[in-house]
């Protein structure tokens, strides 16, 4: 999982080596409607937890930044996520191992079955 990265950057930087265009790469890779992700942006934005700004590259988009309340806010999540991935770890033992294979294996055979999926629908749209 990709973690929001402080500072300035393009919404579409952790993509960019498979599109330039959010709208068509976001959904594909995250499973995400573009209504959701947009509407998970305006209420950050609406939070004061990130800033949208002009890409001066490209006037069509923007440059995704979070905030100095945003930065709080991510600061205090991430010792959240630490602490409940501690509590997590204790619980599982000596099966973490065990539990991250399976889960690595459900990840891959979900993978393989989603691109058989889209093939055959490009092929019958074809």
């Amino acid at each position: 999982m990709r973690r929001l990265m402080r500072g300035a950057m393009p919404s579409t930087a952790p993509y960019a080596k498979r599109s330039r265009h959010l709208r068509r790469t976001l959904p594909a890779i995250s499973g995400i409607p573009v209504t959701t992700v947009l509407d998970t942006l305006g209420g950050l934005q609406r939070r004061d937890h990130v800033a949208r700004l002009r890409n001066q590259r490209d006037r069509r988009s923007y440059l995704v930044r979070l905030t100095a309340a945003g930065e709080l806010a991510h600061d205090a999540t991430e010792v959240l996520f630490s602490e409940a991935d501690i509590r997590l770890l204790a619980h599982l033992g000596d099966r973490h191992a065990g539990v991250i294979e399976v889960l690595s294996a459900l990840n891959d055979a979900s993978e393989a079955a989603l691109d058989e999926l889209r093939a055959a629908r490009e092929q019958r749209a074809g």
